[in-house]
């Protein structure tokens, strides 16, 4: 099971450190974390990846805090099961506003049975910068309806040089109506990214859309699907056959933290 969770945090980290690196953003490593920014600010992609405890210490978090500090953003500890009690230690450093657990699910390969996708829905592999744009439009729409293409930053035209990345886009009678993304290191295929407009639910298009990812995914040679479930998707995922296995936590650092503290 260790290999397992080891396997699939590589592939959650990877992925938040290639959109990094695709948005004109920064990757940093420091002893025993990796430290991701993005754009957007927000802690839902700026992430600081727990790997080892050495990082829960004065010296190194201090060098955290000013790395976000740089671009004035909030952000969070990225935290897997064997270091959530290290929970007391970190709040003694920096102030945690917010601690939220996430279940992280897995499907196996070999155990994937891909249904058709409803009849009338039509699901593209974005190929072009326009693709990526309705994918992005679409995705925002289904997240956060109403509001601007807050997911603009996140897929460009170098994420389709991008071998790992992977965004679907569902079609009915000309209008996009969801979305799901898939990326893929080594043999893990993390899927993100599935929305459905509000108009559009409650006729299987997310189920559709995370298969359409799964699909993609094992034509790439994955052998493991993960995800992270909301709640909301939980259930859906359930269904589908996927398990949690366990849960990732994040401590979210407001943007306006005090200086990291000397608990010594």
């Amino acid at each position: 099971m260790p290999a397992l969770h080891s396997r699939v945090m590589s592939n959650v980290r990877d992925a938040f450190s290639n959109l990094s690196v695709i948005c004109g953003e920064r990757v940093q490593e420091f002893p025993g974390i990796r430290c991701v920014r993005h754009p957007s600010r927000s802690s839902d992609f700026n992430m600081a990846f727990l790997s080892g405890g050495e990082a829960i210490e004065y010296p190194v978090m201090k060098e955290v805090q000013g790395f976000y500090r740089e671009i004035g953003s909030e952000w969070c500890l990225v935290v897997p099961p064997k270091f959530t009690d290290l929970f007391g230690t970190t709040m003694k450093l920096v102030p945690i506003s917010q601690r939220r657990s996430i279940p992280e699910m897995i499907l196996r390969g070999e155990d994937a049975r891909v249904p058709p996708p409803p009849a009338e829905l039509t699901i593209r592999v974005a190929k072009t910068v326009k693709d990526t744009r309705s994918w992005t439009e679409t995705m925002t729409q289904g997240f956060a309806p109403g509001a601007r293409n807050i997911f603009r930053s996140m897929l460009n035209s170098a994420s389709l040089r991008s071998s790992g990345f992977v965004a679907c886009t569902g079609w009915v009678s000309g209008s996009a109506v969801a979305t799901s993304g898939l990326f893929v290191s080594g043999s893990v295929g993390g899927i993100f990214g599935v929305s459905t407009i509000q108009r559009a639910r409650g006729r299987g298009y997310g189920a559709a859309m995370t298969w359409a990812a799964i699909r993609e995914g094992l034509s790439r040679g994955c052998d493991l699907f993960s995800l992270q479930a909301s709640n909301m998707g939980f259930p859906l995922y359930h269904r589908m056959g996927f398990r949690r296995i366990f849960d990732i936590e994040e401590w979210v650092v407001p943007r306006k933290a005090p200086d990291v503290r000397n608990s010594r």
